[in-house]
């Protein structure tokens, strides 16, 4: 009996614990994922044929652990399909989850599958939908036949995944797996006691180095004072983490923090510093200290953060004593020079076997060019493959050769023996590339040699090798180009990220409210992603650059001097705003005169192209759109000044985190483009003046000079003529006076 109430008692102390120390509960989240969100291009899945396949990515961060797992699969197929040889198959991570009788009677199915949540790993899983699909009992069908079809749902089809975020123990080393890509949605709350410009320098490193982990997605920034904890009896004043939604960044000098951080943390401030810990009583959260003695110091913290790339060190905090930044060249590493031969190997293509299979999966390797490369309209580009193929494939197998999805050049694999080739030369124009990432695909077609109805098709020997001592030789190219053109600064980020430290560029903002400010930041981390690596020397103004830089400004449409805009594309006047609206291109044949037909037989000039547009002045604002326009520095002719602008600056902050979107952001083109936060699509349009920036080497700026003067040049051929007839006549005339002075006529 003494036991019994023993046992009791116990369990009634445990249960008053408990409710004076509440034990942390981490709620499972519910996350609902259509296939379209993590698809490429939001379309319905297509799988034709005897048998095809279609492969996609379902991301699961290192931060949450997955207790449920089930897939709902919205699909219709062929309505002359026989159910019993024709099937869809489900894989995750090669482990197959589900298959279901394509039943014609039944053309549209839905189906809900539940899986292992074991099958799921941290970073990227691959899912793979296949089928067999036949209409007829018999061998003999042809393979291709358009009945066989079956169509996967990619809005209404989704996983719906039960996850626990886990107790954070956070160190520096685990930076990758803590700011993790693989979050469909990332919020962040920067934390800094007041704005300035160096502090908006401070964010914007902050959201690079963030930006950077995320590879490509979007960080949802909110920004504010530090909430205060006034002090208690509980304990003394500090950061309020029950106000906190969210991971945070705090950032400031020691002085300014001192209010909010620790005393042990506070007194680890002894140069530039990081800290990072997990949020008291809300563990599956973060809080990231960046700090320093002074200003200097908590910029070099900032930037190291931003540059940590490697799981080093494996502690919580630490002191940087030194940072020693490498001084940027012209172009960022990833970049390829111009006039220079390259190996597969080194652009990151391995030797690749394509192997049994009619469509094996191509080989890709990115390219990438300098985003201002000029070279001359008979420049190009020579491939030399080392390839070999197997026997027993028919004559039309090829191997196609593809940049940017565009069909170059095709290599027949014609030789029913097979072949070996050595340096298989394919060249193309430079014209083909685009500046900045090419990404050049080999995709091999292949057919076996024997095939027809009823008859055992060989597969296995088809077989195609493209070996990683293939290389690429480019040739030699200026830096000139056009601006503004903001396709090219969406896939470059050029002019701004060259060099690629930042160290020519300014960002401007037009006002110190906090939406603004994160509207900078987002477009800064972007850039970042693009480059590869944070730009740590960009300057922040709050006025009127006054450095020659290209520049950056983020603000209310009503706040930007009308001044600024005198070559912009759109303007303000008294009576309204000025506004383009975009008729037509006109497209100016050239004059080419006989001269310059002569200089270059071969060369066709290209037409000089010409936008028309009406400018319209009307009264009227922005209203929910958000507006970029790109145009030439009124103060530097050779600078380019890009405006990000809304009516407000909420709205602004709305409309700069959907641009840098990827769908969103890969649709910039021309010099203004305006876009509503919720919408899938922005409007483009070019209507401005461009310039030109860079510089073309001697001998072909002489070739454009001349080609565009033809007199010049035959005044200066006649000029050289003459010069060199003097000269001959003065060498033959020293020549008499040495060899034969008592010459003075030739006799006869």
């Amino acid at each position: 009996m003494k036991r019994i109430k023993l046992f009791y008692c116990q369990i009634f102390g445990i249960l008053c614990f408990s409710l004076v120390f509440p034990c942390q509960s981490l709620q499972a989240k519910i996350l609902e994922i259509p296939l379209a969100k993590i698809m490429t291009r939001p379309e319905a899945i297509q799988l034709h044929g005897v048998e095809d396949f279609y492969e996609l990515s379902l991301p699961v961060s290192a931060r949450h652990r997955i207790d449920k797992s089930r897939l709902v699969l919205d699909f219709r197929h062929s309505n002359v399909l026989v159910p019993s040889r024709s099937q869809l198959r489900v894989r995750v991570n090669g482990i197959t989850i589900g298959q279901f009788v394509l039943n014609p009677k039944s053309p549209r199915q839905l189906e809900t599958m539940e899986f292992p949540p074991e099958l799921l790993t941290p970073g990227y899983n691959r899912i793979e939908f296949s089928v067999a699909q036949h209409y007829t009992d018999q061998q003999c069908e042809a393979p291709d036949s358009p009945e066989l079809w079956s169509e996967i749902d990619s809005l209404r089809s989704k996983f719906i995944l039960e996850a626990s975020p886990k107790m954070l123990k956070p160190t520096l080393a685990q930076l990758e797996d803590l700011f993790d890509e693989h979050l469909l949605e990332f919020p962040l709350q920067i934390l800094m006691p007041k704005i300035t410009t160096q502090s908006l320098q401070w964010g914007a490193l902050a959201t690079q180095g963030i930006a950077l982990r995320l590879n490509y997605r979007t960080p949802k920034l909110y920004f504010s004072p530090p909430p205060l904890r006034p002090a208690s009896e509980s304990g003394p004043a500090g950061l309020d983490f029950a106000s906190l939604s969210h991971d945070a960044i705090l950032i400031g000098t020691k002085n300014e923090l001192q209010l909010w951080l620790p005393e042990n943390v506070h007194g680890a401030i002894q140069g530039p510093y990081l800290h990072i810990m997990a949020q008291p009583g809300q563990s599956e959260r973060l809080l990231l200290v960046i700090s320093g003695n002074n200003d200097q110091e908590v910029t070099q913290a900032a930037q190291a953060f931003a540059l940590l790339n490697y799981p080093f060190p494996d502690t919580q905090s630490t002191v940087i004593h030194s940072l020693d930044l490498p001084s940027m060249a012209r172009a960022n590493p990833p970049l390829v020079k111009t006039d220079a031969t390259y190996s597969f190997a080194q652009l990151g293509l391995p030797t690749t076997s394509f192997n049994a299979s009619m469509q094996p999966k191509p080989a890709e390797m990115v390219v990438k060019l300098p985003p201002d490369f000029y070279a001359s309209e008979h420049a190009s580009a020579t491939f030399s493959l080392h390839l070999a193929y197997s026997g027993g494939m028919r004559r039309d197998s090829v191997l196609e050769v593809r940049i940017n999805d565009v069909l170059q050049d095709t290599i027949q694999l014609n030789e029913e023996s097979g072949a070996h080739y050595r340096d298989y030369q394919i060249v193309l124009p430079m014209r083909n590339f685009s500046p900045g990432p090419n990404r050049i695909t080999f995709r091999p077609i292949l057919a076996p040699l024997i095939t027809g109805e009823c008859t055992y098709i060989n597969l296995d020997n088809l077989n195609v090798t493209l070996f990683d001592d293939s290389t690429l030789t480019l040739p030699d190219a200026d830096h000139y180009t056009a601006l503004p053109n903001l396709a090219l600064f969406s896939r470059t980020g050029f002019p701004y990220t060259q060099p690629a430290d930042g160290s020519d560029m300014a960002v401007q903002l037009l006002d110190d409210k906090p939406s603004t400010a994160i509207a900078a930041w987002l477009v800064m981390g972007k850039l970042a992603q693009i480059n590869q690596v944070p730009l740590w020397n960009t300057a922040f103004v709050t006025t009127p650059a006054a450095e020659d830089r290209h520049r950056l400004i983020f603000g209310q449409s009503n706040e930007i001097p009308n001044d600024l805009l005198k070559k912009a594309p759109i303007g303000k006047t008294p009576q309204g705003t000025r506004w383009p609206y975009a008729l037509w291109k006109g497209y100016e044949p050239p004059k080419q005169s006989w001269w310059r037909r002569f200089l270059s037989p071969e060369s066709t000039p290209k037409p000089k192209v010409t936008p028309y547009a009406a400018q319209m002045t009307h009264t009227g604002d922005s209203g929910q759109y958000g507006l970029v326009t790109a145009f030439q520095s009124p103060d530097h002719p050779k600078r380019l000044i890009t405006a990000f602008l809304a009516k407000t600056s909420e709205n602004l902050a709305k409309s700069a985190y959907r641009l840098t979107q990827p769908e969103m952001w890969g649709q910039l083109k021309g010099d203004l483009a305006v876009w509503i936060p919720k919408a899938p699509k922005l409007a483009w349009q070019e209507s401005g003046k461009a310039f030109y920036v860079g510089k073309i080497s001697p001998t072909r700026a002489m070739g454009y000079h001349f080609n565009r003067h033809p007199w010049q040049w035959l005044l200066a051929m006649v000029g050289i003529l003459l010069l060199f007839a003097w000269l001959t006549h003065r060498l033959l005339a020293r020549f008499k006076h040495r060899r034969h002075p008592d010459a003075n006529e030739i006799a006869p």
